[in-house]
């Protein structure tokens, strides 16, 4: 390992260790007992997939961030941990309606860092669910990514401008838009699906 990624993975550890119950971050985890599928926390959008790669993607304004805001702000109200990944800093986390902030860890590492430090935290076991935000195009980490987040048995949520279809995600839905209190997405189950199936969704918490 190179001396910048001990950097990153030592960081990770810390931080990992100073939520409460200490879970260790480790290349090897062990694997916790099988999870059920986590709710959206939106009215009229199926539940997440976990353990599973889920891509969601929306320009910037279009509600993509709301979609997986509600399944986060859920998981740190029952005491669970959510991590986040945003090397471009755009997250607004005020703007996280309804999360327990002390059980959020949110990164900022370099652009080059975010698929390997979003690795290490889904393979980990620590957090049932992991965001990574717009990234540069994963290429083959997209696989990797995969089999981190089936070995953490966590939810991978890849949040990109536009839809990766390279992407080895087991679902996909891109958000069309805000109609007033209600959401826009198309939803893809099939790898390579062209068209989504349009779904109205409520209950978005935030507007990016």
């Amino acid at each position: 390992m190179d001396p910048d990624r001990r950097v990153v993975l030592s960081q990770l550890q810390a931080a990992v260790s100073s939520l409460r119950g200490a879970p260790r971050l480790s290349t090897g985890a062990t694997l916790p007992e099988r999870q059920t599928d986590l709710p959206s926390g939106l009215a009229g959008l199926p539940r997440w997939p976990r353990p599973g790669l889920i891509e969601l993607s929306g320009r910037p304004g279009s509600g993509r961030l709301g979609l997986w805001a509600p399944a986060a702000a859920l998981l740190t109200r029952q005491g669970a941990p959510v991590a986040v990944v945003d090397p471009l800093g755009r997250l607004y986390p005020p703007g996280l309606v309804g999360l327990r902030w002390e059980r959020l860890l949110l990164l900022q590492p370099a652009a080059e860092q975010a698929a390997w430090a979003t690795e290490q935290l889904a393979q980990s076991g620590a957090f049932p669910l992991v965001v990574l935000l717009d990234p540069p195009r994963l290429g083959k980490a997209g696989a990797r990514l995969e089999r981190a987040a089936e070995r953490g048995e966590c939810a991978l949520f890849i949040v990109n401008e536009s839809v990766d279809l390279h992407l080895p995600a087991s679902l996909r839905v891109q958000a069309l838009g805000r109609r007033g209190e209600r959401l826009s997405v198309a939803l893809r189950r099939a790898q390579g699906e062209a068209e989504g199936r349009r779904l109205e969704v409520g209950g978005a918490a935030l507007s990016g």
